[in-house]
């Protein structure tokens, strides 16, 4: 091993941990297809300890760089161990083995393990060090479950047993500043840098627990916060669980309780600053900074949501719905999922919103900000209110007033107006795929003027500015020439950030809107949108979204769109094949392991364009759905991606939402489609023969 002084070297903490990440990926060809080390889908939370040890590496100038990259590559290993086995906590042992993370776990100690074992002699005091941490950690997942289980009460969940219970679950985090430590010889600077994570990982925890507080709600899982705010868990079935959440989050940020966590993790990360006071280690200075920025901006996001709570709690009519018999068909579960998305209305639709926490763009004027966008959400959710109020002959009708005022006071007051994803965010163009949810509305419910007056202006700029040769047009609506300094600051962020060009989902989205405002009008601009189309259809019979996780929804559009103007289209054939051939045995489709509602909705609305669908398929499908609703409707699956840094081809990060409430919703639509055809079926086959 190397040891005596060394020159400083510089080093890129975001390059070593791109070398981390290849080095899981080189371990995990190793082992079989279903043991995945990498870990990925919580890649946000882990991004950090692909390069852990290299925040402090000048305070250890003589550790050698190669083990260095060695302790990284264990680091990550054990974090993602330990993010697995505190995911597996709660669950069954039945859960356990169908997930296969208890095997995964396995896998990843022991190539974590491999690594240590590598790297440091069994006399090193580093095990020393180590088994400390582990032995802390233990104690703090067995102090938890006590209070998970009941076994210790939870009034006994005070500060400091809440801040001894962080500490120790994230204590293996010292594991690198050991490890340095041992490497270089040189333990001077370990006692005030654990002093420093320690503190640091306090306030991560009460932010964690503040974002995860609905999900630890559910879970029964214990914290400070909640510690704080809650008595009293119900005995009662699902239902009253989840009104009892609803009461429990709104304690927790209109009583103060989720200021008093963010104050907390304040002055946890001052004291982390404090203890590396003169140390030189400014990587991990600008980790504590950043995590201090994103609470400072958390104080001003919360209280702008909650006035917006407020605001529309107040305007929230009263409404009440008698529905009519659930007489076979789909109907008992369009009418379950109706109830559901009602009940989440007179909520506000909040479990529909999408928040999002944008980083510093300084050359842009953007601020380190949390967003939230529920325009998209609420004009799908709308149209689907009004396919069921077909069926109940008007009686929705209020809802959807509502729904539709709420909308149009959603629209950018700037530039060509239009709709944004996130419309409180000045830098996010208006978009096409807004503008034609949206448009889709306001047609159906004949609302011609409003159309004339906040629709027309962004189209003619995307139909006319934005359009491509070859019948496609940009996602982002902004003018091509003499454009607003707002204008000009959105066009470099769409093409920084998002990324242009056309996207097939939001062509047939928008196509299919102007198909219903006026289809005459707009027939040479839809003609060349369907040759666009067909010509980007994948040879297995589906359409790729940019936007939308996984084959169906880009599917869907595409063929409501195509059986509406082209029915005679070659295309229609091969798409339908792809969806019959899709199903699987339990009657759902799917977009991962296991089938899926969201994916099953989207299918049965791409098939139900072609008006046939066996019966066998159907009931098959009906089934599937029937056995995946919960108490607050179908879970929710990953519906919106966004990729951020698509055109330099060195993509940053991809982002997924997903809702239980719009996961319902296109339940609903699926199933109110296929309940009309099933009637319509039923009524002819009743009806008497000529003589």
């Amino acid at each position: 091993m190397e040891s005596g002084p060394k020159a400083p070297l510089e080093i890129d903490p975001g390059e070593e941990g791109q070398a981390v990440k290849l080095a899981v990926r080189s371990l995990n060809d190793r082992w079989p297809s279903g043991i995945d080390l990498q870990y990925d889908t919580l890649q946000s939370n882990i991004r950090i300890y692909d390069y852990y040890p290299f925040l402090f590496r000048e305070a250890f100038p003589s550790a050698p760089v190669d083990g260095m990259r060695r302790l990284a590559l264990a680091g990550r290993l054990y974090f993602s161990s330990l993010l697995l086995f505190d995911r597996l906590m709660d669950r069954t042992a039945s859960a356990l083995l169908a997930t296969g993370d208890g095997v995964r776990i396995q896998a990843l100690l022991f190539e974590a393990n491999l690594v240590l074992h590598g790297l440091f002699p069994p006399e090193s005091v580093f095990w020393k060090s180590f088994q400390g941490y582990q032995a802390a950690y233990t104690a703090a997942c067995l102090e938890e479950q006590a209070f998970a289980s009941g076994t210790r009460p939870r009034q006994e969940l005070d500060e400091a047993t809440a801040l001894q219970i962080a500490v120790g679950k994230n204590g293996l985090a010292r594991t690198a500043v050991a490890g340095l430590a041992a490497l270089a010889g040189d333990h001077g600077p370990v006692e005030a840098l654990t002093r420093s994570i320690d503190s640091f990982n306090v306030a991560f925890q009460m932010l964690d627990d503040l974002k995860d507080c609905r999900e630890d709600l559910r879970a029964g899982i214990p914290s400070l916060l909640l510690a704080r705010a809650v008595h009293d868990r119900p005995e009662a079935g699902e239902d009253e669980l989840e009104r009892w959440i609803e009461r429990c989050v709104r304690e927790i940020y209109y009583r103060g309780h989720a200021s008093y966590v963010v104050d907390l993790a304040l002055a946890s990360l001052q004291r982390a600053a404090a203890a590396v006071e003169g140390l030189p280690v400014d990587h991990w200075r600008s980790v504590i900074a950043d995590l201090e920025r994103r609470c400072r901006s958390l104080i001003p996001d919360m209280e702008r949501i909650m006035e917006s709570n407020r605001r529309r709690s107040q305007a929230q009519p009263l409404f009440e719905l008698s529905l009519p018999p659930a007489d076979g068909g789909a109907r008992p579960i369009a009418w379950e999922a109706l109830r559901l998305l009602l009940r989440q209305w007179q909520l506000g639709f909040g479990e529909a919103r999408h928040l999002m926490k944008f980083e510093s763009e300084e050359a842009l004027g953007l601020t380190e900000q949390l967003q939230y966008g529920d325009v998209f959400q609420r004009a799908v959710i709308a149209d689907v209110l009004c396919d069921a109020d077909a069926v109940l002959e008007g009686k929705l009708q209020p809802v959807i007033d509502q729904e539709c005022a709420y909308l149009l006071g959603r629209r950018r007051r700037t530039g060509i107006g239009g709709w944004s994803y996130f419309p409180e965010m000045p830098q996010l163009a208006p978009d096409a795929d807004d503008l034609g949810q949206i448009l889709q509305v306001l047609v159906r419910t004949g609302r011609l003027e409003e159309v004339r007056e906040h629709c027309e202006p962004p189209l003619a700029v995307l139909l006319e500015e934005n359009a491509h040769p070859e019948g496609s047009f940009e996602t982002w609506i902004i003018p091509a020439a003499a454009r607003s300094a707002e204008q000009e600051v959105q066009e470099a962020y769409a093409r920084l950030a998002w990324g242009t060009g056309a996207d097939n989902e939001v062509v047939a989205n928008l196509l299919y809107a102007l198909s219903l405002y006026d289809r005459e009008r707009f027939r040479p601009r839809i003609e060349r949108g369907l040759d666009f189309l067909e010509g980007r259809q994948d040879p297995g019979g589906w359409w790729p979204s940019s936007w939308y996780h996984g084959p169906y929804y880009g599917t869907w559009v595409c063929l409501r769109l195509l059986a509406r103007e082209r029915p005679g289209s070659a295309a229609i054939g091969r798409a339908l094949h792809f969806l019959r051939e899709g199903q699987r045995a339990d009657g759902g489709w799917r977009m991962d392991a296991r089938s899926d509602a969201l994916s099953t909705a989207f299918a049965l609305l791409g098939l139900s364009t072609s008006g046939v669908a066996d019966a066998a398929t159907l009931e098959r499908a009906l089934h599937f759905l029937d056995s995946e609703r919960g108490t607050e409707g179908w879970p929710a699956y990953p519906f919106i991606r966004m990729v951020l840094g698509r055109p330099s081809g060195t993509q940053r990060s991809v982002l997924t939402y997903g809702s239980r409430t719009m996961t319902t919703a296109f339940v609903l639509k699926a199933a109110l489609v296929w309940d009309l055809r099933f009637r319509k079926t039923v009524a002819s086959e009743r009806s008497p023969s000529p003589a």
